[in-house]
């Protein structure tokens, strides 16, 4: 995700978050608005979660593409 765009998602969740815990201490017993407070916190974390596995695996596919050049370098030396 691009610096905007991770910018933009976290500027409108917590506008949303918000404004879901702004309507439940309003309404504290609509078990709607604290189904959706819970749903939220829940697709939080799957998107950090999922953000950290990202960069994780950019992190490995740059590695075994440096690995992969000092390969065939080294192949390259020896023809």
């Amino acid at each position: 995700m691009e610096l905007i765009e991770h910018q933009t998602y976290n500027a409108w969740y917590k506008a949303l978050g918000n404004k879901l815990l702004d309507w439940h201490e309003a309404k504290p017993d609509n078990k709607d608005l604290i189904n959706l407070v819970k749903a939220v916190e829940i697709i939080g974390l799957h998107n950090a979660k999922i953000v950290k596995e990202n960069r994780q695996l950019e992190f490995e596919l740059q590695s075994l593409k440096e690995k992969l050049k000092e390969t065939i370098e080294d192949l390259n030396s020896i023809l």
